[in-house]
């Protein structure tokens, strides 16, 4: 008489779960049940998710750039913004544009002159600036 295990090895039969997903044999003589084999292929199918995602993330992120004088000249153009901030962060140049309407735009500008868009909005208004080192 042959056992369940001579007959699938002899006529090649993959052991299936209830959920028709190939059981992995390669751990044990047992397997450790359906449960555990559909938990491990849905982790395998959100690694694979997760990784397109991040590596598509970058193509989709566009972002407005052009040469510093063609930006300003077109936010005083449009908008009839001027410079109004600007501050050091790290290599890069923040400069903060504005008009008499309230509108705003900031711009970061990288060492190659190239300035980006980083936000843009309405109601600006210029604080008092505060002395350096002075109390409140």
């Amino acid at each position: 008489m042959m056992t369940l295990a001579e007959f699938n090895r002899r006529f090649k039969i993959v052991p299936t779960s209830l959920l028709g997903l190939p059981r992995d044999m390669s751990r044990s003589d047992k397997p450790e049940g359906d449960c555990q084999d559909f938990a491990r292929t849905v982790r395998k199918i959100m690694r694979a998710i997760l990784a397109s995602l991040i590596l598509t993330l970058p193509a989709n992120a566009q972002q407005a750039c052009l040469a510093l004088p063609q930006f300003l000249d077109g936010l005083a153009e449009k908008y009839d913004e001027t410079p109004r901030m600007s501050g050091l962060a790290g290599t890069q140049l923040l400069i903060i544009t504005a008009s008499a309407a309230g509108t705003w735009t900031a711009l970061m500008v990288n060492p190659d002159g190239s300035a980006c868009l980083v936000s843009a909005g309405e109601a600006f208004v210029a604080a008092p600036a505060a002395i350096p080192g002075a109390l409140n």
